[in-house]
């Protein structure tokens, strides 16, 4: 009973922490943001390579785990 009232008081906490807690506003855009295009600030960096080796590791790992699994 005490796990569970202490995992719930936690969740609740958690839950409520993130509209409670505000992050500083952002850093203003740098002084060439507008000129050619309206570019993002990051750069235009490409997230989609980074998306699919991200998802190629998770496959991996998860394959790794069925079949370590299915071995015991």
């Amino acid at each position: 009973m005490h796990k569970i009232l202490t995992f719930s008081i936690l969740l609740v906490f958690f839950s409520l922490a993130t509209c409670i807690v505000v992050a500083q506003d952002p850093p203003p855009p740098p002084a060439q943001h507008g000129d050619g295009g309206n570019t993002p600030p990051g750069g235009g960096a490409p997230v989609g390579s980074g998306t699919v080796v991200l998802s190629l590791i998770a496959l991996g790992y998860g394959t790794k785990k069925w079949f370590g699994k299915s071995r015991k």
